[in-house]
């Protein structure tokens, strides 16, 4: 059975895996929460809190290259819609009135 911070943790990294940064931003402060609690409950246990620190950081890097990444693979897709674009006019051509015969 998972912990609730496990729980967190998994529903935060399915959503960066989306791309669905503002719902990962929801699920960054509930992570922070579970962390937050598994914190004290491993103080009062007196064990050290170090692995939970240490796995939260992991998660959070991970998260970081994830989301930088995906921004960078949308900056240069968004790029490459832009350069097309210098190559079409930015309105279509219409005919001047004084053009049309009739």
């Amino acid at each position: 059975m998972s912990t609730p911070l496990e729980d967190a943790r998994d529903r935060l990294q399915r959503a960066v895996r989306r791309g669905s940064y503002q719902e990962a931003g929801r699920l960054l402060e509930e992570y922070s929460r579970a962390v937050r609690a598994a914190l004290v409950s491993t103080a009062l246990d007196s064990g050290p809190p170090a692995a939970t620190l240490r796995s939260a950081l992991d998660v959070l890097r991970w998260a970081d290259r994830v989301v930088r990444a995906g921004r960078a693979h949308d900056a240069a897709r968004l790029a490459k819609l832009g350069a097309s674009r210098t190559y079409r006019p930015a309105r279509p051509a219409r005919a001047a009135t004084w053009e049309l015969e009739g």
